[in-house]
Order: structure tokens, then C-alpha cells, then sequence
């Protein structure tokens, strides 16, 4: 009986060290911002066709965080030719995105006032992100392992193959 007792208390002593996935995933790490991105490492993604934006990622920018976020540099060069710069952060186990900095005409950065997590919908305001996510730098709600894994993948066009046993 005892031992059933002493069981039991360290079974719930297991389950209390468990840390909680909705708590852990609200402890991000502390974001440096990267050097602002140059010409020569953007690397141009498709997106889709319903919009005329073009779209790169500054390769050097990519990383993966110990707390499993994406980070990277998006840049969005419209039609005439203004660019949107983005130092954002993405969460492949839920679909999320964060924007940590937007690029100033300086090439400084500017802390976002609005840096929550949303959600990456199929609305023409997230193309970039759901290809980002869909195509390049998750697979299947799990984040690549590394940086050129999610170069590789915009360099193909999408992610890698799935090799099938004979």
C-alpha cells in the first residue's frame, strides 16, 4: 500500500515538473535584431500569383531558435519598386507570426509596437508568410533544422522530396 502511495505522489510530482505547452510556448528567447539585409543575399520566393509584390528573404538572416521560432528578414519590393523590410519571427507548430522590426530608409531597424503572434491565414496580406510556411520553412507544421535546409527549399521551389522504399 505504501509503495502504491509513494507511486502515486511521485507520478504527480513527474506530471507538475512537466512544464505546461500553451505556458511554454509564451518563453521566447531575448531577439537580437540582424544586420540589415544587402542586396546580394536577398533570395526571391514565389508566393503566388494574386499579387504583383515581389518577394525575397535575406538568406543570412535565416535562423532557429532553442525556442523553435523561425527568424528571418522578409522584403517586400512592390511593383514600384518601394521596398517593406520585416525582421520576423515564425512558429511552424501553430501556424503563427510575429514582426519584430520593420526597416527604416536609414537600414536601421524599428522596434515593432505591435508584436504579437497571429495567425498565418490564406489572405492576400499573409501570401508571403503561408508560402513561407507551407513551402520553405516548415514541414508539415515542423520547423526546418537549419538555415540552408529552408534555403535549399526556395532554391527547388518548394520542399524536399519524399523518397518512398521500393
Amino acid at each position: 500500500m505504501v509503495v502504491s502511495f509513494v507511486g502515486a505522489v511521485q507520478a504527480q510530482a513527474d506530471e507538475a515538473d512537466e512544464p505546461d505547452p500553451a505556458t511554454a510556448q509564451e518563453k521566447e528567447i531575448e531577439v537580437e535584431f540582424p544586420p540589415y539585409p544587402n542586396a546580394d543575399s536577398l533570395l526571391a520566393f514565389d508566393a503566388g500569383a494574386a499579387s504583383g509584390n515581389r518577394f525575397m528573404i535575406d538568406q543570412t538572416s535565416i535562423s532557429i531558435g532553442q525556442d523553435g521560432v523561425i527568424r528571418y528578414v522578409l522584403v517586400i519590393r512592390s511593383p514600384s519598386g518601394v521596398d517593406n523590410v520585416r525582421f520576423e519571427g515564425m512558429r511552424c507548430e501553430t501556424l503563427e507570426r510575429r514582426l519584430y522590426a520593420t526597416g527604416r530608409d536609414d537600414r536601421t531597424w524599428s522596434r515593432s509596437r505591435n508584436d504579437k503572434w497571429v495567425k498565418i491565414t490564406s489572405s492576400t496580406l499573409s501570401l508571403p508568410h503561408m508560402a513561407l510556411a507551407r513551402l520553405y520553412l516548415c514541414d508539415n507544421r515542423i520547423p526546418i533544422r537549419s538555415a540552408r535546409e529552408g534555403i535549399e527549399a526556395i532554391h527547388r521551389g518548394g520542399p524536399r522530396p519524399i523518397l518512398l522504399d521500393n
